[in-house]
Parts: C-alpha cells; structure tokens; sequence
C-alpha cells in the first residue's frame, strides 16, 4: 500500500503544488505559534485558536487546495488527534511559562544536576 505525504500528493501542476505547499506551511506555521511567546498566553486564546485552526481544516479553501483529497485532509486531522493535541502539556506556551528552568538549557537533563552561585552549589536531584 502506497501512503501519501502531504506535500508530495500532486502529481497534476507545480501551481497545485505550489498552493498546496503554501497551506501546508500556514498549518505548521499556526500550529508551532501555540508554542511561542506573544501567541498564546491563556487557555481561551488556545481553544480559539485550535478551533479556527480545524475550521480552517476542514474549510473548502483547503479542500480544493488538496485537489478535492479527503483522505488527505483526514489523514491531516487523525495525525493531530494522535500525535499533536494529546500532548498539549508539553507544547503550549502559556502553560510551559511557569515551569522553572534555572536558564539552563542542555540537550539531556543528566547534564543539569548542579546549579552553581558565587562560592556555593545548590543540588538540584
């Protein structure tokens, strides 16, 4: 069974494609803004936001820019049920803005057990 990448689907013009890849981007785009400072910063602006985003979605504009594709556009919206809004504790800014990072940021937390103030050491773990 072949799958069908978002992106790649269009085998008829460079112009579909080009729209295409243009409504792409303005998911992503919207998507990655609930994660940013001056986007999102209370739960309504959230559920708002999500909510026009699945409008937007489900909307004849991005109908007729998947070529008349509802699998694709399903497919858009079983992955974002799956792999997206299940882990909105994570991603949401206006929640990850009280979580204490002691400006420290590494790549593996193993790497921060020591936080170190002028002749003294705070143990973190």
């Amino acid at each position: 069974m072949e799958t069908t990448s978002p992106t790649n689907h269009f085998q008829k013009s460079s112009h579909d494609h080009k729209i295409w890849t243009g409504v792409v981007r303005k998911m992503q785009s919207w998507c990655y803004s609930w994660m940013r400072r001056g986007y999102i910063d209370e739960p309504q602006e959230y559920n708002i936001s999500k909510y026009l985003f699945l409008q937007f979605l489900f909307s004849q504009a991005v109908f007729e820019a998947s070529g008349h594709n509802t699998s694709l556009i399903k497919h858009i919206f079983h992955f974002l049920q799956g792999h997206v809004f299940v882990h909105e504790n994570l991603y949401l800014y206006y929640l990850q803005k009280q979580v204490r990072h002691y400006f420290v940021s590494h790549g593996s937390p193993h790497k921060v057990n020591v936080v170190t103030i002028p002749k003294m050491s705070i143990f973190l773990y």
